[in-house]
């Protein structure tokens, strides 16, 4: 019979022995140690003649009245959250037992969950400068809407929430009314399109440069009360140097000064005498 003797020699790499031994001692007696936690806070036992409700959350779930060992299955949800770092909602597959969480793992998004945590969270968050202009031309228009119910359509299928843009929402319906009773622009003389800015007060304005108005008398109206537009006329470097509700008064009465003034600085534009037959134009001479 051949002995092999496998017990390490005496006195070679003693210290090395008794470390990889207590390290590995001490692994195995956590990973035992884990696992009875586990599988202890999973089973119980059903007494003969006795009747075990297992409850959820409160709610009884399960009937037992065999006796012997049973297993208290863990729970397994899919948790979705609002990231607001990322302003994205995330999902996780969340298995546990009690308040003990046993996994989780990331999992694909359900876009009708994602829908509703994005719409809260716009809710919450408030309407950014593009959606208020939105909604003062919607108040303009003497538009009413439900805006909860509108972000909740605009959130459909939205990723994140900088995806929300609420005007996908409005019905068909409310698109016309704003597109004809509170258009985003208007037309000018020069051919270009001019932004309307809608105001809290429910005045709307304009800003031109007024070589681009040339010959036109009438102040531009808009809006079922037909409001006249505030006209920011322009000069050519961009400034303001007149607000008028009376293009006639203007012409006749202050553009003269006007041109005067501004003429030296800017000989390249355009400063007719007459600007009543004058041909709008944004360019230069």
């Amino acid at each position: 019979m051949n002995v092999i003797d496998v017990t390490p020699e005496s006195g070679r790499y003693p210290t090395l022995v008794r470390l990889l031994q207590s390290r590995v001692m001490a692994l195995l007696g956590i990973f035992f140690l884990l696992t009875a936690l586990k599988w202890g806070t999973l089973l119980f036992t059903v007494q003969q003649y006795e009747t075990v409700l297992v409850t959820r959350f409160g709610k009884v779930i399960r009937t037992i009245t065999a006796p012997g060992l049973h297993v208290k299955l863990p729970v397994i949800d899919v948790v979705h959250r609002f990231d607001k770092e990322t302003g994205s909602v995330k999902a996780v597959r969340v298995e546990r037992y009690d308040a003990l969480i046993l996994s989780e793992q990331p999992v694909p998004v359900d876009a009708d969950v994602a829908a509703d945590l994005l719409a809260t969270a716009w809710i919450e968050r408030g309407a950014g400068p593009d959606e208020e202009r939105l909604l003062r031309r919607l108040r303009f228009a003497g538009r009413t809407i439900d805006l909860e119910a509108i972000v909740q359509v605009a959130a459909r299928g939205a990723r994140s929430l900088h995806d929300i843009h609420i005007d996908r929402g409005l019905p068909a319906d409310a698109r016309r009314v704003l597109d004809r009773d509170a258009p985003e622009t208007i037309a000018v003389p020069s051919g270009r399109r001019a932004r309307l800015e809608y105001q809290d007060d429910g005045t709307v304005m304009a800003s031109v440069k007024l070589q681009e108005l040339f010959g036109l008398a009438e102040t531009p109206h808009v809006g079922p009360r037909r409001e006249p537009v505030l006209l920011s006329l322009l000069a050519p470097n961009g400034r303001p140097v007149q607000l008028t509700r009376d293009l006639r008064s203007f012409w006749d009465r202050t553009y003269p000064e006007v041109r005067k003034e501004l003429r030296g600085r800017y000989p390249k534009h355009p400063w007719p005498d007459d600007p009543w037959n004058a041909p709008p134009t944004h360019r230069r001479k």
